[in-house]
């Protein structure tokens, strides 16, 4: 396992280097999602949030959402509830979540580790559980396309870019969907369903930068096995 880096850089999280359209569409996505659990489930929930960044969704949640919010991170001077390294997460977390958020978040370790912080978010999600993630896909995009249940794209087509042998580190993400044939979508699936059931698999329609998972806990006894 490599050592954990902070990637976040003095002021990254101001309004002039943070904000934009296209990232306030991903956080109206986040919202979203959680309210369709909330309302399904048809009670209070219990959520974690992995990764402060600007600190906006947790409050977002509170006020659009009858929910009990956590935040968890690994830089403390996010000042998150609760200070730790993702790949021991079970071991900060004291009790399972009706829904745990991680969006932009997985991206900022290598991939050879991704497995494991699915893991890791499995084993303190309850019975039943919901994860919601979101990654960069940088694939190459033609526009146009279909919308399918599993590959789900909001009729837009997004290819990998097989010509690239593999994502070069830039100080900040240590891969992305579709930027290389490693990390092709097909590929990062099969991680993804040897611990969770996709329920929703989707790029934001003005953020097409940003691909979001809606996973539900896989309670099969063999789940972290490769298939």
């Amino acid at each position: 396992m490599s050592k954990r880096k902070v990637t976040n850089k003095d002021n990254d999280f101001s309004y002039e280097a943070y904000m934009s359209d296209e990232r306030w569409s991903s956080y109206f996505r986040q919202i979203d999602e959680v309210r369709e659990i909330e309302k399904a489930e048809k009670k209070d929930l219990n959520v974690l949030v992995i990764g402060v960044g600007d600190g906006l969704i947790p409050q977002l949640i509170k006020f659009f959402c009858h929910c009990r919010v956590i935040t968890f991170d690994y830089d403390r001077e996010l000042q998150p509830d609760i200070v730790g390294d993702i790949f021991d997460l079970s071991k900060y977390v004291t009790k399972c979540f009706d829904v745990i958020l991680c969006c932009q978040v997985l991206e900022h370790i290598p991939y050879i580790e991704f497995q494991k912080a699915l893991e890791e978010i499995w084993t303190c999600l309850e019975d039943g559980g919901k994860c919601i993630i979101s990654l960069p896909d940088s694939g190459y995009d033609l526009g146009g396309g279909i919308e399918t249940s599993i590959w789900g794209a909001f009729k837009i087509f997004r290819f990998c870019k097989y010509w690239k042998k593999d994502y070069i580190y830039n100080g900040e993400h240590y891969w992305e969907i579709n930027a290389a044939r490693v990390y092709s979508l097909k590929k990062v699936i099969k991680v993804i369903k040897r611990s969770f059931v996709i329920e929703k698999n989707y790029l934001v329609p003005n953020n097409r930068y940003h691909r979001f998972f809606v996973l539900s806990k896989d309670t099969i006894p063999n789940r972290f096995t490769d298939t």
